[in-house]
């Protein structure tokens, strides 16, 4: 027994389209449901003092002091220069987006990493950018001349020793 079926060609475009859709969704989807997992934690952390932000990067898996070693206000630029947009893209990587706080004072606060791999000199720092009582940017900074500057990212994801800008 033979069956036949006349193949419409709209139906045949319809379903590539959504076959496609699929595909793009698995792909895309768990990538950015990975980067805005540290800017949501960070979202949903009321900054209310400095163990806050000692416990959001210990959240990340970071060995820092209960305080700052550092404080200061900072403004953000009401227009982004070429360091200004590189640093909002090191920040977009990680979840956080600095362009929505143009020209607004937020709060600097820095605190040295124990745990760093492969840095046992205390030079490693994390800088966490707060405005009004929420974690909005930040990073990981090596103090070196040879240093380097890497997103607030999970201790997980660092490899021993090396980071990335």
């Amino acid at each position: 027994m033979f069956i036949s079926f006349k193949l419409n060609k709209k139906y045949l475009y319809l379903a590539v389209l959504a076959v496609a859709a699929l595909v793009a969704a698995m792909l895309i989807i768990p990538r950015l449901s990975a980067k805005a997992s540290v800017s949501a934690n960070a979202g949903a952390l009321g900054v209310k003092s400095e163990k806050d932000i000692s416990s959001y990067l210990s959240s990340l898996g970071w060995v820092v002091g209960s305080s700052s070693d550092e404080f200061c206000e900072v403004i953000i630029p009401k227009e982004f220069d070429d360091v200004y947009r590189g640093y909002n893209e090191l920040q977009k990587e990680n979840g956080f987006d600095l362009s929505k706080f143009l020209g607004r004072r937020a709060k600097k606060y820095t605190f040295a990493i124990k745990s760093y791999p492969g840095e046992a000199d205390g030079t490693v720092y994390a800088n966490v950018i707060v405005y009004k009582e929420k974690i909005i940017g930040g990073d990981i900074t090596c103090a070196r001349l040879d240093g380097f500057m890497t997103g607030l990212k999970p201790a997980s994801k660092i490899s021993s020793g090396t980071a990335s800008t």
